[in-house]
């Protein structure tokens, strides 16, 4: 009888880019370090802290000398961040996690399981979400461009990257101030990248109320949506030419768009009105008359945020 060659544990980089993160930051790092799955490294990249984000970090490299990098990163930017974490990566695959969140113990255990069993590039994650006003947990689309397009494709931190896919796509565009994690997944689509699926919730994401996406700053939201809006556009603009864009996507990408203008009203009147006049929607109403009532029920939060 012959003996079955096992293939070593792949070494995996877990990248975590750091901005004033001092205090949160020990909760993404423990939640790496208590990871079942042994062969790990971890890269710690501060990225212009101003707080004591940088000496958390040392200690953690003082401790734990066999598993923790810590580097700077001079230009701003997480997208940046991470990709000086990959420079200096030597894992055959990547997890990227934010400072402000966590993985669970068996999460990379488990991906890494589904990637041994699948020739893919990329492992995509549920994921449970908490913030101020509701906890909730996003299941992935098992259709690859819809997901893409729904922003139903796991979340930065709960995904698993072969580093070589990765690599063939130039890393993290740092040009873009939002949709960063859907912009990378665009290109590796587009490059052919192959998506197995985890079924199970482990990730926790954290919603902070200064967090990118949660900005107050209304230049700031003009520009996250508009890059949103374009990278939707652009997605439709590459079905079409391979000849892929069929009802499902167009149905999908209304509703993302309608949705996304809608809601837009109550925190830039601006955009909304240069917008969405330059789109025409087919949908059933039903699906225009949920998305107004979340609007206004969108919008009394808000409300209730300014004056509390």
């Amino acid at each position: 009888m012959g003996t079955e060659k096992i293939s070593p544990a792949p070494l995996v980089s877990i990248i975590i880019p750091c901005y004033n993160s001092g205090s949160f930051v020990s909760r993404a790092v423990e939640s790496a370090l208590n990871q079942t799955y042994g062969n790990i490294e971890l890269i710690l990249v501060d990225n212009n802290s101003t707080d004591n984000t940088y000496e958390i970090l040392k200690q953690y490299q003082y401790l734990y000398p066999d598993k923790v990098r810590i580097f700077k990163e001079p230009k701003r930017g997480s997208a940046a961040a991470r990709n000086r974490g990959i420079e200096v990566s030597k894992g055959k695959w990547l997890q990227f996690l934010d400072s402000d969140d966590e993985i669970l113990p068996g999460k990379i255990q488990h991906q890494i399981t589904i990637a041994a069993r699948s020739e893919v590039e990329i492992i995509v994650g549920n994921y449970q979400l908490f913030s101020k006003y509701r906890n909730r947990k996003i299941t992935a689309k098992k259709n690859d461009w819809i997901g893409l397009i729904e922003t139903r494709l796991g979340i930065t931190s709960s995904n698993l990257y072969a580093s070589t896919a990765i690599a063939n796509v130039g890393g993290w565009s740092e040009s873009w101030s939002s949709s960063q994690e859907y912009e990378l997944l665009f290109r590796l689509l587009k490059n052919g990248a192959r998506i197995a699926f985890d079924n199970e919730f482990t990730t926790k994401i954290y919603h902070r109320e200064e967090s990118v996406s949660q900005t107050s700053n209304k230049n700031k939201q003009y520009k996250i949506l508009e890059e949103s809006i374009a990278l939707r556009q652009a997605i439709k603009d590459f079905l079409l030419e391979q000849r892929l864009f069929d009802r499902e996507h167009k149905k999908a990408l209304d509703f993302y768009i309608y949705r996304r203008l809608k809601m837009s009203k109550y925190k830039s009147q601006d955009f909304y009105k240069d917008h969405f006049n330059l789109f025409q929607f087919d949908l059933p109403l039903h699906k225009k008359l949920i998305t107004v009532i979340k609007g206004e029920i969108f919008g009394i939060i808000l409300w209730i945020k300014k004056w509390t």
